[in-house]
């Protein structure tokens, strides 16, 4: 009988980093290093080690090798003793918790030279270890069950990566079909609850997956195969959750509208689908109200290799401050999502290559360029959208259709602020009128009329219909200081009105919209107050205004204005906009601007959310039962950074989560 070849494995990192708790190669399954090779099972819990050592014998590649795993413990009081596992080593694995950026600065401070020290030349494995508790099977579930019959597809995206057909195939439980090669073969980490004979039930939603590589591509379709194959050489296999969402884009049956989750939140309580969006409304968003929340528009190399949200928010508004007036905007709460895909397409390719470099990071401590927030960016973008609809639509396709604003626009200026002929007037005070849009008896009202539920967990705050979002007051400031604005005339509307210029309508609307925005901000309050309780009829050009397209093919033929990285470069003329989205003939104009600024719809909203932490046993229960208490909770976040007990934890919330939600999803594998 062959003797096994012997191989020695070491496990080190900092105490409780989950050197025992590994993951599998299966996304989402919690596995012990140890135990899988020792045992063969994947265990449900563990007790914590101080020194383990164990011996299996296990095939690889049909030669037998005696394989001995060595747990070690971090905590200092055993650094000495440690030592002694060294001895004959062939590997070691050095760990550390990706909820714990202390772990990963003490590879490199700590367990990286003693590693070296203790046996020079080994080979070294570094391992990112993460904590799972089954949250995404339950989370769907509580989205499936919140938003009963008003779903049509879950999608799962999963990381993939190459197959390795010489190595590999040996693994597969089936023989490789005839038609394959290994550049062709990619494993995708899936589930190990998914059967995948049942993602098209008649009992619920279809679930589709998608794996990296398939949504992975560039908005260039003029980019060479070669150029696209580097980036994404470069960008996969990828392991940053901002890359990996600014490419949602590309998934497969997308739909329009869509609600984005992590496998952190939950969904407690019933909704309706206008919690989320309306066709009456559009997308419904949850902003923070935290003056100091909002991310400033900044673009700093500091910040480039931040693990954490920081990174993703500053660089994305820096680089909307380029296409839009430069400002705080706000953040928008961390929780369930709504995702527009008219946005992610717009914001796909007004800063495609930003987007090509941000989602070409694979981590996001890397350093050599910024990562982008594109939930963040798509929201934002939707918002500012809007507000250039608007402004747009008012000065260039109202007051400005004939391509200039000359006399019968000075004399609509005089009109709309009523100025008489010889008053020297060198401003206008305006204040928000009382509107009615968000009233909620009416919002009730509206929806009934149209046979629709109304919103149910969500209170409607403030509707683009009212104009742009009014600014977070800043602390020390009166409440209603956002109420009211100056229009300065001469500033804002610069030489048109002091020196009584003819200036090009596009001219005009980049003063108001960017270069002087607070005067736009003003004009937009003015024009709402001045529409009265509901509606915008005060920006809107006539009935019967028309604009006569010359013949040619339009890139689209979808109402929108340009989608340049920058306002300098883009040209706003309604020749211009015209020509690249509307076709050949007349073109009514209202009809026009009512489509676009419906493209842009939005609510801001109000909503019962809880974000809890869990610690350790005790404390995970005490947070459970509180949860169980609060009636109107309709949001939940967990963030699983235990400390201590983490088997216990497990347990006592695996056991909460069947009783909030036993009911398994259609895709869900039959047990026993």
């Amino acid at each position: 009988m062959v003797k096994p070849i012997p191989r020695k494995l070491v496990v080190v990192g900092d105490g409780g980093c989950g050197k025992v708790t590994t993951h599998s190669a299966t996304v989402l399954t919690q596995s012990s290093l140890l135990t899988v090779f020792t045992q063969g099972f994947f265990p449900t819990s563990y007790e914590p080690t101080v020194f383990e050592n164990y011996i299996e014998v296990v095939d690889v590649d049909g030669t037998s090798v005696e394989l001995s795993l060595w747990d070690t413990a971090g905590q200092e009081d055993f650094d000495r003793l440690r030592s002694l596992s060294y001895l004959d080593t062939h590997v070691v694995l050095i760990c550390f918790s990706v909820d714990d950026p202390i772990s990963l600065e003490n590879v490199e401070a700590k367990w990286g030279p003693e590693v070296h020290k203790q046996c020079a030349g080994v080979k070294i494995i570094l391992t990112a270890n993460d904590s799972d508790f089954n949250e995404l099977l339950y989370s769907m579930r509580s989205v499936l069950r919140a938003l009963q019959g008003h779903l049509r597809t879950f999608h799962l995206v999963v990381y993939d990566f190459a197959f390795d057909a010489e190595h590999d195939a040996a693994r597969m439980p089936g023989s490789l079909p005839s038609s394959s090669t290994g550049d062709s073969l990619r494993v995708a980490q899936t589930p190990t609850w998914l059967d995948f004979s049942r993602l098209n039930s008649t009992e619920g939603p279809n679930l589709q997956y998608a794996v990296h590589s398939e949504i992975f591509h560039l908005p260039t379709p003029g980019a060479s195969n070669e150029a696209v194959s580097e980036w994404r050489t470069k960008a996969l296999p990828s392991y940053n959750s901002m890359a990996i969402e600014s490419r949602l884009a590309w998934l497969p049956g997308l739909a329009e509208t869509s609600i984005a989750l992590n496998d952190d939140f939950f969904i407690l309580r019933p909704h309706s689908v206008a919690d989320f969006t309306s066709a009456l409304y559009g997308n419904v968003f949850r902003f923070d109200k935290n003056y100091y929340q909002q991310p400033k528009p900044v673009l700093s190399k500091k910040l480039f290799n931040d693990a954490g949200e920081t990174s993703g928010l500053v660089h994305a508004n820096h680089y909307l401050s380029n296409r839009f007036p430069r400002r705080r905007r706000p953040y928008v709460l961390h929780g369930p999502r709504v995702m527009s895909r008219t946005m992610l397409d717009e914001a796909s390719i007004m800063f495609a290559d930003v987007l090509k470099t941000s989602s070409a990071r694979r981590f996001r401590e890397l350093k050599h360029s910024p990562d982008i927030h594109i939930m963040w960016l798509m929201t934002a973008l939707k918002v500012e959208r809007w507000r250039e609809a608007f402004l747009w639509t008012y000065v260039v396709a109202n007051l400005g259709a004939e391509g200039v604003w000359g006399t019968s626009a000075r004399e609509a200026i005089k009109d709309f602020f009523d100025i008489r002929d010889g008053e020297d007037i060198e401003g206008i005070q305006v204040m928000r009128g009382e509107r009615w849009t968000t009233n909620r008896m009416r919002v009730d009202k509206t929806f009934h009329q149209m046979g629709w539920r109304p919103p149910v967990r969500v209170k409607y705050l403030f509707s683009s219909m009212d104009g742009h979002l009014p600014p977070i007051v800043e602390p020390g400031r009166a409440a209603n200081s956002t109420d009211m604005c100056d229009f300065e005339l001469t500033r804002c509307l610069g030489p048109f009105w002091s020196d009584h210029l003819d200036i090009p309508s596009q001219d005009m609307f980049k003063r108001l919209a960017f270069e002087e925005s607070q005067c736009g901000d003003c004009l937009i309050m003015a024009l709402v107050s001045a529409s009265g309780y509901l509606g915008l009829s005060a920006i809107f050009p006539p009935q019967d205004a028309t604009y006569t397209r010359p013949r040619g093919t339009p890139p689209s033929v979808v109402p929108h204005l340009p989608l340049t990285p920058t306002w300098q470069e883009a040209d706003f003329s309604l020749a211009s906009v015209m020509a690249n989205s509307a076709l050949p003939g007349k073109v009514n104009l209202r009809h026009y601007t009512m489509r676009l600024l419906a493209r842009y719809l939005y609510v801001s909203g109000a909503t019962d959310a809880q974000f809890k932490g869990l610690e350790n046993p005790k404390q995970t229960n005490e947070t459970l039962r509180e949860i169980d208490r609060l009636k109107n909770t309709a949001v939940l976040g967990l963030n699983d950074n235990v400390e201590d007990g983490e088997g216990e934890v497990k347990a006592i919330l695996g056991g909460w989560f069947e009783r909030r939600w036993p009911k398994p999803a259609p895709w869900e594998r039959t047990v026993g």
